[in-house]
């Protein structure tokens, strides 16, 4: 549960929405080197569980029963939530395999601009032509980075984009569920539904034993999922979402970063161009958000 006392400690808040998508771009990077020998939905079910299992033992040291932990006000706004899960990551993680790091980070920056998008059919929340103005310019920025109809585009450029519209479905779900569930019982559900429904379905489909090396890799993974999702929580406990949701874009130092280092990846110039004109855009849309609670 998010404190009363949030945004009083800015610079806390700030620093631990940095680990956390620190966390986040680290989490892609090695996901993109393990899946060179893991299938993509083996290595996404065993981060599922992972962090199911990191969740169960959370709530347990916070002294919450198995009964508490387990109990919802809306079971089926929980499994939607962990199937919209399910769905952004899935595409995320096949479009790393095959993508450089940085393009598919950039592209999945879109999804605030989706969230804007979904906000008036499905909250019924008002939106101005100004929101809608920064959405149209981001998803043309998103078209830069893909580049659609040039003999370099990649029709496997799609799937970030569709993952970052799942992830959209995936907050305005996590926005109803709001008062009626806590932390810990909408985190055990969402990792859950995503452990159950990938592995079942990587079992069926290209299943391939994993090496202690393999296990352990995909097991530090998901500790470093669990604790963005710890952090981010934290941070937005200690200081305004306004002030610190900017830093999410730190993800792309890290995919510059480590596409570099480990995969000899440098990002091409529409890259930059694209992903400075999405960036800007959900950067615009923040500020609109904070001016329109302001008034």
């Amino acid at each position: 549960m998010i404190e009363k006392s949030a945004g009083k400690r800015p610079l806390q808040g700030i620093i631990l929405m940095l680990i956390s998508m620190s966390c986040i771009g680290i989490v892609d990077a090695m996901g993109k080197r393990v899946m060179e020998t893991v299938p993509q939905l083996e290595v996404v079910g065993f981060y599922f569980l992972v962090i199911w299992l990191l969740a169960i033992g959370y709530a347990f040291v916070r002294g919450i029963g198995p009964v508490q932990l387990v109990r919802t006000k809306a079971p089926l706004l929980q499994f939607t939530r962990g199937l919209m899960l399910v769905f952004s990551l899935s595409m995320l993680f096949i479009a790393l395999k095959h993508l450089p790091l940085a393009e598919a980070t950039v592209i999945s920056f879109t999804s605030p601009l989706w969230v804007v998008a979904l906000s008036t059919p499905l909250l019924g929340e008002a939106v101005g032509w100004r929101r809608w103005a920064a959405v149209i310019v981001g998803l043309g920025g998103a078209a830069v980075v893909m580049q659609p109809g040039t003999a370099i585009f990649q029709w496997l450029a799609i799937l970030p984009l569709i993952g970052a519209i799942f992830f959209a479905f995936y907050q305005i779900v996590s926005r109803k569920l709001s008062g009626h569930d806590g932390f810990e019982t909408t985190l055990f559900y969402s990792f859950l539904v995503g452990a159950v429904l990938v592995l079942a379905t990587s079992y069926a489909t290209n299943w391939t034993p994993l090496s202690l090396s393999e296990a352990c890799y995909i097991a530090v993974m998901g500790c470093l999922g669990f604790a963005a999702h710890l952090t981010m929580l934290q941070s937005l406990a200690a200081a305004d979402a306004s002030l610190v949701a900017p830093f999410n874009y730190v993800r792309v130092l890290w995919a510059i970063g480590l596409g570099y280092i480990w995969f000899d990846e440098t990002p091409g110039i529409w890259t930059f161009i694209g992903g400075s004109i999405v960036i800007a855009s959900g950067l615009y849309i923040i500020w609109r958000e904070t001016r329109k609670k302001e008034n």
